[in-house]
């Protein structure tokens, strides 16, 4: 068996969690990153809730730290007992980690960072603290974000937002090559 520290090696990686419940991703939503493919410019991020380590972090105290300051509450990780492995350009596989709690996913982008990302349960009711906005957005409704879902029309789709209103002339969009999409894609919260 492996480890994810042997899949992710010495490449910069960020950490962070995947939170589903009833059916409803919680995502964040930032700002426009013109790097991912999506809809035309301005537009709005919407990604998994994580980010960069301190110093001397493991994955597993980076993703707990970086998911109480984005969603304003501790999280619970959940052991995953197979986790999905994406080492680009290689497909993505299906793998048992000795980590515990082993995490969700790794997945390697194209410019060599690696993302790391566990199953997590919010321990109180999340809100958007150090980031402007959240949402809750319903499993169906992930693959019309790909397209971009006009903040207007959220809610016709499922989507609440917790914060203010994102811009009206920016659409809600998940990037394809992404975590959450990559994730929904395989069906792990079917």
């Amino acid at each position: 068996m492996t480890r994810a520290a042997e899949l992710v090696g010495e490449a910069p990686w960020f950490a962070g969690v995947h939170v589903c419940e009833q059916g409803r991703l919680l995502l964040t939503i930032a700002g426009d990153n013109p790097e991912i493919p999506g809809p035309p410019t301005p537009r709005a991020h919407v990604r998994w809730i994580g980010g960069e380590p301190l110093p001397g972090e493991s994955f597993a105290d980076c993703a707990l730290r970086e998911a109480e300051e984005e969603l304003g509450c501790p999280v619970e990780l959940w052991h995953a007992p197979q986790t999905v492995v994406e080492l680009r350009p290689a497909p993505p596989g299906w793998f048992a980690l000795e980590d515990r709690p082993a995490p969700l996913l790794v997945q390697r982008y194209g410019d060599g960072t690696v993302l790391v990302i566990y199953r997590a349960r919010p321990l109180a009711d999340p809100y958007p603290a150090d980031v402007e906005r959240l949402a809750w957005v319903p499993l169906h409704a992930v693959e019309a974000l790909c397209e971009g879902v006009a903040p207007a029309g959220a809610k016709d789709v499922g989507i609440e937002v917790l914060g203010p209103p994102p811009p009206p002339d920016r659409p809600l969009f998940i990037g394809r090559a992404g975590a959450e999409y990559l994730l929904w894609r395989l069906g792990v919260d079917a």
